[in-house]
């Protein structure tokens, strides 16, 4: 998850181009003991050929915080600086961002988990949502 659906995008894209590296497909067949490619791709997903999902969903689906997460689970969330500059500036947007985090808890899966990434930027941003650094 990322603050916007751009960020999201620019996000797949750079995952995409480390599944184009030579250099890492080779480490990755050696460490995985089989070959690691992309099988499919959109803007915001992508599925590479070591894992099937039970349910034929992607393997990994990037959502801005605007978009819908209905009928979406996962057994990881990374949440990417979804604070940012305008969580400083706007209560309303610091309540908005909140809401979203509160609703990550709705799709992760029992044995799942949701890590954070990212700077706050307020004393009431949405981090303080978050359980500090082990």
């Amino acid at each position: 998850m990322r603050k916007t659906d751009s960020d999201v995008v620019e996000s797949i894209a750079q995952a995409k181009k480390v599944f184009a590296n030579e250099a890492f497909c080779y480490m990755a067949q050696i460490l995985m003991q089989q070959d690691v490619t992309l099988l499919k791709s959109g803007g915001n997903c992508m599925t590479v050929s070591v894992y099937d999902s039970p349910r034929g969903a992607d393997q990994l689906i990037g959502i801005g915080c605007g978009s819908s997460m209905t009928g979406k689970h996962a057994d990881l969330i990374v949440c990417d600086d979804v604070v940012n500059l305008n969580d400083r500036i706007s209560r309303a947007e610091r309540e908005r961002t909140k809401g979203v985090i509160q609703e990550l808890r709705n799709i992760v899966t029992r044995d799942g988990r949701i890590v954070f990434i990212g700077t706050p930027w307020h004393i009431e941003d949405a981090f303080t949502l978050v359980a500090p650094p082990e």
